[in-house]
């Protein structure tokens, strides 16, 4: 494909049909600002949003056009087309806004105390990953508006004055804050109407309240803005090149969702620079980008989020040792990441683990010198993320066996299983046979508690036990039947073998793909994109397993920057 229509050509950019997001600031804190006397926040905000723009974060992400598995008969692959699946507005998800505004403000004016309003937002979910789609709540932009004066006070007060030299009262100071602040907030240079909106919103409280308070709205304003909380995209046409039905991103939101998906932020300023110079147009100039913003720390936010996520272990916090289990997950994933090969069989297949005090004696190995050093663990009984104690316990509450066969099929296999029948219960009170052999129930047990039954071996806590209850051997064996002609299959006495019959499976090798593809865009994929899941695949397959060379596979491709034409188009 020509590479010169990844440039956004002047006055062509398309523009969907959705209401705008690029709010008005006046309009924003018009009740909150632009009121006679001083500014006195939000207890004077008592009326809707003047515009559709608002955020839904509450949403489980669930969309019309946007499904997963089987929506239809797979067209044959033909080499170097691009299909991409409509895709909704979205907002940032909580964890997206926290580092948005980390990365802007800066760790001393982004507390958990100044967040405390973020705790009452609740993000969707789209094949397992957080996700959000847009729809106007009323209380879920108060409370945006209250994280965003909140935040904007410290900052303003305590963080500003060391970045803005320049004299808060004239407006070229102003233009100089847009143009740092506000480039990254928005991922793009502001537009001269967004810019004259603010520096007005600006004039008429420095005139009436003085710089202070006019600068401290501004940034409020800034960071209340749909311009902010909203991922919106605009695109360039391509005209032809066998890509019917698919328009590329433009630069900046190119950028913006390289950003999003390797530092679950805002860009920085080297690759919003590298957008406006035409630097993110071709592959080879995006895999620069991309290795170095996966050499940053900020990295590892990425490689953090995706596997407690994956494997449901972000929010143990409730239990006693929650907090430990998840660093556990987080200090391997990293190390793997950076020390380490970047492998599925070393994430599936290690015997090695980090631990405290507390969870080496759930384990039964003495403690490392330093809190969450590297131990080694009996590699009969160990095997990487399946055997770590945050999974164990988060799958091992109740019916362990169904739940962990479960994430076997579902997110390590991608299998679709079968809904419950009708007026199922979860649990095997009533039922003369086995759930497996029960005629009903069957049809989807079969497929998940043989694997599950070769957790047996490990309690709630995810310590290993060889007796059950009544001082008798445990018979932990399990058996994988394959789904399709090219399914694993196979039979297992511990996880470790287990772990050996997944790693280097192509049926494994593409979950992985589907998965961080997923997480990527934030949606499900589609049937229709079956052929670029089969070349994530096989990037997995000929990498041996390397997981950093699939991320740069998936942020480099066309795919990646690709959207349906037919979301930019009127219904």
């Amino acid at each position: 494909m020509s590479r010169s229509t990844h440039r956004r050509p002047r006055g062509r950019a398309w523009a969907s049909p959705r209401p705008s997001v690029r709010l008005d600031p006046a309009l924003v804190l018009a009740s909150l600002l632009l009121v006679p006397g001083c500014y006195q926040g939000l207890s004077s905000f008592d009326q809707q949003d003047p515009t559709d723009g608002g955020s839904s974060s509450g949403a489980d992400g669930a969309d019309d056009d946007e499904s997963g598995g089987d929506d239809g008969p797979a067209a044959a692959c033909v080499p170097g087309q691009v299909v991409a699946a409509r895709a909704p507005l979205r907002s940032l998800t909580t964890t997206q806004y926290r580092h948005a505004v980390t990365d802007l403000l800066g760790t001393s004016v982004v507390t958990e105390e100044s967040l405390q309003h973020l705790q009452l937002i609740t993000d969707g979910a789209q094949g397992g990953f957080a996700s959000t789609t847009a729809g106007f709540d009323p209380e879920l932009t108060r409370r945006y508006l209250e994280l965003a004066e909140g935040l904007a006070e410290v900052y303003v007060s305590d963080r500003l004055p060391q970045v803005l030299a320049c004299d808060w009262a004239q407006t070229s100071c102003i233009d100089t804050l847009l143009d740092g602040l506000g480039r990254r907030a928005f991922r793009r240079p502001l537009d001269p109407s967004e810019r004259a909106d603010f520096v007005g919103l600006y004039t008429s409280l420095r005139d009436q309240q003085g710089p202070s308070i006019a600068v401290q709205a501004l940034v409020t304003a800034l960071l209340a803005s749909p311009a902010f909380l909203y991922l919106e995209e605009e695109v360039v046409e391509l005209p032809g090149d066998g890509q019917e039905g698919v328009v590329l991103l433009d630069p900046h939101a190119t950028a913006s969702r390289l950003s999003f998906f390797l530092w679950s932020s805002v860009p920085d300023d080297a690759l919003l620079d590298a957008a406006e110079a035409g630097e993110l147009d071709e592959p080879e100039q995006i895999e620069v980008q991309v290795l170095r913003m996966m050499d940053d720390p900020r990295f590892l936010r990425t490689v953090e989020s995706f596997h407690t996520q994956w494997l449901g272990v972000g929010h143990l916090d409730d239990l006693e040792l929650g907090d430990s289990m998840t660093r556990e997950l987080v200090t391997f994933v990293d190390d793997l990441f950076t020390a380490g090969d970047s492998r599925i069989e070393t994430l599936l297949g290690s015997s090695h683990t980090f631990v405290d005090a507390d969870l080496a004696a759930l384990y039964g190995v003495e403690p490392p010198a330093e809190p969450f050093g590297r131990v080694e663990l009996d590699p009969q009984q160990r095997a990487g993320v399946l055997t770590q104690l945050g999974f164990l316990q988060h799958t091992g509450a109740i019916f362990p066996e169904v739940h962990r066969g479960i994430f076997v099929r579902e997110s390590l296999l991608c299998s679709t299983l079968p809904p419950p029948p009708e007026g199922a219960v979860d649990a095997n009170a009533g039922l003369e046979t086995s759930r497996v052999e029960d005629p009903v129930c069957g049809a989807c047990h079969r497929w998940t508690d043989p694997i599950g039954h070769g957790f047996d071996n490990y309690d709630g806590l995810g310590r290993f036990q060889s007796l059950d209850a009544d001082g008798d051997p445990l018979q932990a064996d399990g058996e994988i039947e394959p789904i399709g002609a090219d399914g694993v299959e196979g039979t297992f006495e511990t996880i470790p073998e287990l772990a050996q019959l997944l790693i280097g499976e192509p049926e494994v090798n593409r979950c992985f793909a589907i998965q961080w593809s997923r997480y990527a865009l934030q949606r499900l994929d589609t049937s229709a994109e079956r052929c670029t899941m089969d070349a994530f695949s096989e990037i997995v397959a000929t990498s041996d397993g390397d997981l950093r060379s699939l991320v740069v596979a998936i942020a480099t491709s066309e795919w990646f920057r690709s959207r349906a034409a037919s979301d930019f188009q009127a219904p």
